[in-house]
């Protein structure tokens, strides 16, 4: 009997998409690899507005408390 490997999924940009949909993606159990061009992560200053589609979809994969506490960087 032939085995087939599942394709991996190549995520381009470790911003807030790519890294929601690898985390979805992980927990389906379906290989990955994401790729990012920056070397480092640091601050930029910026403001994000996450609408209640956002929200409700974010919920499933992190806990919403997870976002009011700012990383340390």
């Amino acid at each position: 009997m032939e085995t087939t490997e599942r394709p991996r999924v190549l995520i381009v940009g470790a911003g807030l998409g790519g890294l929601a949909l690898g985390i979805s993606q992980e927990r389906a159990q379906i290989p990955l690899d994401i790729f990012e061009r920056t070397p480092l992560i640091k601050p930029l200053g910026s403001a994000l507005s996450i609408g209640p589609i956002l929200i409700s979809f974010l919920e499933q994969i992190v806990p919403i408390d997870d976002f009011s506490t700012p990383p340390n960087l």
